[in-house]
Formats: structure tokens, sequence, C-alpha cells
């Protein structure tokens, strides 16, 4: 163990139950933002503890309270700007969790409760590093910035024009994004960006309403009509067959190609963990770019006609689906679906209704703030992490990087088994603790790098 790193973890022993109190407080306080359910309070709750840290808040006032907080040093030192959120997904279905999911329990070394993976272990743990460089060192090597909102588990409807709106409040030179993930071999994986993405729903309707199917030969069917359409959307290898949907995409820099190759993922723990019976790439090189650096068309739900038991003969009135395209630089969601709705002109009357669209987001795997966190994650964990261009889901990340703030997941809470969104979700103790001890480093040797 270096010198720092002792250090480091000594100061963490004397300061290890405010952690744990500060995680509890913050899981057992309801914030449920798809219902509106303790939205407020959980906004208090987590002003207070930044003000207890010497953090100057602001809160913004919404329905969702949008949260600025921010700690300026003496000096000229560089600033990093973190990127967190304190609403959870909706704790249901309540019976299949161990526990009361806004209960902090710990059994055999885990921590459950629902936001403790995403995104209320991150919180505390960055709390505690603020605490920790103090108590370590006497100063932060760093000023600090920190934007915490509510609604990211509804999709950030309202966060790009707050961003917008209060750019030179937030500017810095660089962003600590959400938290990253630990693998089952204790590889961090830190990811440089996000995918995009645009959902939709495509409908059709042919009468008011269901008709007898004996009149199935000379009136038309919506079922069939979708069903036609989407099968020229995607072909059986995947790719998209909408007309110049790959023309923005950015291929990957000589960087990004030579770190998709470094990344150690095992096909065979991600099928299981997926519990899928095989995955549509075995080699692994071409796993991770098919997640990372494709762009998707994925149906995610397919409805029409009846459904109920036994038999119903009708030609249905109406036909949708919804789905989402998963999108890469260079790729732009209003662009897509403007080609998705002439790409459905040609095959019927159909009503397109959009439910989310993000733009993709990566960080140059040079910036300082990488460089960073990937030395000090060698010095905590004891092995390189895995560094990815991008993670495979999305988020409102391109935000800031449009503002030129290199943004990314440089610490790690959560593994494979965390149960994001799911019931029994949860962490590792060590894992919490760890990251505490890494961010800590990290903002020392960001500050170092930069050297002002």
């Amino acid at each position: 163990m270096g010198e720092e790193l002792e250090k480091l973890s000594t100061h963490l022993d004397n300061i290890r139950d405010l952690l744990y109190s500060d995680l509890r407080q913050l899981i057992e306080q309801p914030s449920v933002s798809a219902r509106n359910e303790g939205i407020r309070e959980c906004a208090e709750l987590v002003k207070n503890m930044l003000e207890r840290e010497g953090f100057d808040v602001k809160v913004y006032d919404a329905d969702r309270p949008v949260i600025v907080a921010s700690i300026t040093s003496s000096d000229d030192r560089p600033t990093i700007l973190m990127y967190n959120h304190y609403d959870v997904q909706p704790p249901e279905p309540l019976e299949e969790w161990n526990s009361d999911p806004f209960k902090l329990v710990e059994r055999d070394g885990f921590l459950f409760g629902r936001g403790v993976a995403d995104n209320k272990g991150d919180i505390a743990a960055r709390l505690t590093a603020v605490r920790l460089l103090r108590h370590t060192y006497g100063e932060l090597p760093v000023s600090l910035k920190w934007i915490i909102e509510g609604e990211e588990e509804v999709g950030s409807p309202n966060l790009g024009a707050f961003i917008k709106e209060h750019k030179d409040e937030l500017n810095a030179d660089a962003c600590l994004w959400e938290a990253g993930d630990i693998s089952d071999e204790g590889v961090p994986n830190l990811y440089l960006g996000v995918k995009g993405l645009l959902y939709v729903e495509i409908s059709a309707r042919t009468s008011s309403g269901d008709r007898h199917s004996m009149y199935a030969p000379v009136i038309p069917n919506p079922a069939w009509q979708l069903v036609q359409a989407l099968n020229t959307l995607r072909g059986s290898d995947g790719r998209v067959k909408i007309k110049e949907f790959y023309r923005d995409v950015r291929r990957p820099s000589k960087k990004e190609a030579k770190l998709i190759r470094s990344i150690r993922l095992d096909a065979n723990k991600l099928r299981q963990s997926l519990s899928v019976n095989r995955l549509t790439e075995k080699n692994r090189v071409k796993l991770v770019e098919k997640l990372i650096m494709s762009p998707t068309c994925n149906i995610a739900g397919l409805v029409s006609g009846y459904t109920g038991p036994g038999a119903k003969t009708i030609v249905p009135s109406t036909a949708s689906v919804k789905i989402d395209f998963r999108l890469v630089p260079d790729q732009r969601p209003e662009k897509i679906l403007t080609l998705l709705k002439r790409h459905l002109r040609r095959f019927g009357d159909f009503e397109v209704r959009v439910y989310a669209m993000e733009s993709p987001a990566r960080s140059n795997p040079d910036a300082a703030i990488v460089k960073a966190a990937e030395e000090t994650a060698r010095e905590v964990y004891g092995v390189s992490p895995n560094t990815w261009p991008s993670v495979p889901g999305t988020g409102p990340m391109s935000h800031l990087i449009q503002l030129g703030i290199p943004s990314a997941m440089l610490n790690c809470i959560s593994h494979p088994g965390s149960n994001f969104h799911a019931p029994n979700e949860n962490i590792a103790a060590k894992d919490l603790e760890r990251s505490v001890i890494h961010l800590a480093m990290l903002m020392k040797r960001f500050a170092e790098k930069i050297g002002r």
C-alpha cells in the first residue's frame, strides 16, 4: 500500500460512521420522482448535508428541485463539477424485497436499499471524500461545484434547459458524472460517455373499433401494416435499414479502438448475468464494439388486438409498438426522428409519439481527469481499470460535454449484481469505502496534473 493510500485509509477509519449515517438517512427518505413522493423532503436533506460540509447551496424551486452547490478554494485551483441525482425508481414489486426498501440493511457485507447503487450511495461517498480530504490534508486540493437533480429517473426532462441557463454557474475544468462499477473479478469500469436515445411509440388505426374477422379479406388490418413496416426497420443481423441512419456515425479514434481491444469482459459471464441462452457475438472485441459503438433499433413492446385467454376472432382496430433507438456520436435524435417518419410514410399512415430524446456524448480518453482516475484506480484497486469509451446506456451527459467540460463516470460504487431499478438493490460495503478513497486521490491527482 502506497503512503498516500495508507494515510487516507487510516483517516477514513476515523470518519466511517458519518459515511454510513449519511447513507442511512438518504435511503430512509423516499424520493420517487415517478410519483413525486418525498422529492422536496429529500432535496432539503441533501441541502443540509452539503451545508454541513461547507458548501454554498442554492435550491432552484421546481416540481423536483435542482440543487447547485459550490466550495471555492482561496487560490486559483482547478474546478471539478460533480453530477448526481437524488431521485430513485419506485420500489415495486415490494413482495420481492427481502427487507424494507427504504431502510438501509447490511447483510453479509452488502448494503441493501432503494437508491443505494443508483444514486444515493454515490452522493454519500462524495460527501465523505470531501470530508476525508479536509481531515487528512486540512484543505481541498480543488474547487468543487455540484449539481444534484431530482428527475433523472423520469428522463431529466428539464436538465438541458437548466444547464443552458446556468452554464456560467456550472462551468468547470472537468465533471465527475455518476459512478461506474466493479466487475466480478474486481476490475473497476470507468466510462467516458453515454449513448443517445430516441424512444417512440408508433401506432396505426384503421377503424373506430374491432371488427369480426370474417371481414378480414376486405378491411385493412393495422397489426399487419405495423408488422410489415417493422420488418423494414431492421435486418436479421441487427443493422438498421432506415435510409441515412448511419450517415453521421463517428468512427472510433485510434485511442478508442485501443481501449476497446483492452477491455476485459467475460462473454459467458455476461450471458449468465443476463439469463439469456446466447449472445449475438461470442468474440470479446466484437461484443464490446457492438455494446458501445453500434446504434440500435430495439422493440420494447408490441400490442394489438385480443391478447386474453382463449380465442376471439377479430380484425383489430389499432396496433402499436414502442421502440428505443440507442445512438452514438455524432447521431442526433431529432434527425433520426425525421428519418424514421420519412421511412414510415412508405408503408401507411402511422402516428409517431416521442417519449424521450437524448444526445450521445463521449469525452477524450486523454483528458487530465481521465488520466487521474486511471492512475489512482490502479493504486486503490491494485489492477488497471477497464476504460470504456462509452457506457451502453443513456444519460443527460451531453449537456455538459457540449459546454466543453470533459465528463465521465470515473469512480466505482456498484457491481454486476447491484439490481439497478429492481428489488434488493445493493452495493458492497467495501466498494463504497474504496470509492471514497479513490475519489479523494482522484481529486488530488487531478489538481497536480492541472498544476495551477
